[in-house]
């Protein structure tokens, strides 16, 4: 496949575009803020002009967050505008190319933590509305062709995962294989690593259980350590 690249940082860009052409491929690198509209309608017209069609979009940018109730306000709207205002207007920029060719599948990566919800987070409620989002879109434009599926990841190693023990970390390839998977083989929703979901079952299912999971480990975080005489 022949890849546009699109990130706010260009030097990082163009070293996967580096790797992609050692491989054989094409890349186009494409510098985008998905927190700027009109960024994301040039990402979109730079693919089409170059390569005269878009066939996939994986919407992947996303950043952590803390507690709604401890962000500043300025902090939650930058959380809400890239991790789900981000993968809602890439998504309006490529539909109409996907319809006039009546196919194409857009990706959006979502999170475990969208199915899961961690006390107070706001990226886990942006990651749920992305899901919700997925569906919302599957519906519209199933009959256009146009596949949408949504990827969870738990904990993968990468630079937003910090203070998370190594041996709870998957590698990114686990994400990266998912999205080849789906291409193959599309479908609403897949969950990587998979033993992932029987955790977002057990919550589903029995959330008094997932509340009082939480309230237990609050309690023995707020709950002072003694310490040792040396």
């Amino acid at each position: 496949m022949r890849i546009v690249l699109a990130a706010r940082r260009a030097v990082l860009l163009e070293q996967v575009a580096a790797r992609v052409r050692d491989a054989g491929g094409e890349a186009l690198v494409v510098p985008t803020d998905v927190r700027d509209p009109v960024a994301i309608e040039q990402m979109a017209s730079a693919a089409t002009a170059a390569w005269g069609r878009i066939d996939v979009l994986v919407a992947n940018a996303g950043i952590g967050g803390g507690s709604v109730l401890r962000l500043p306000d300025a902090a939650v709207t930058d959380i809400v505008e890239v991790n789900l205002l981000g993968v809602v207007r890439c998504a309006r920029a490529v539909v109409p190319a996907m319809q006039a060719q009546r196919e194409g599948h857009i990706i959006a990566v979502s999170s475990v933590a969208g199915r899961i919800m961690a006390p107070g987070s706001i990226y886990g409620v942006t990651k749920a509305a992305v899901l919700a989002f997925c569906e919302a879109l599957r519906r519209a434009v199933a009959a256009d062709g146009i596949a949408v599926s949504a990827v969870l990841p738990g904990w993968i190693a990468t630079p937003m995962i910090r203070g998370v023990p190594p041996r709870w970390l998957a590698p990114p390839s686990v994400v990266a294989d998912a999205v080849v998977r789906l291409l193959r083989d599309p479908r609403p929703e897949v969950v990587v690593p998979g033993w992932y979901r029987p955790l977002i079952a057990l919550g589903r299912t029995l959330p008094a259980v997932a509340d009082r999971f939480f309230a237990y480990q609050r309690r023995s975080r707020a709950q002072p350590r003694e310490g040792r005489g040396g």
